[in-house]
């Protein structure tokens, strides 16, 4: 099974900020992946 940035986007969307209790992703707080 391959990685791929959509496929990380998703699962960290399903991860919350502590701080905010929102996710990682709609907050934008993830900026520049890069699945090399």
């Amino acid at each position: 099974m391959a990685i791929t940035e959509q496929g990380l986007m998703a699962a960290l969307g399903t991860v919350q900020d502590p701080l905010t209790g929102q996710d990682f992703v709609s907050t934008r707080a993830l900026r520049n992946l890069q699945v090399t």
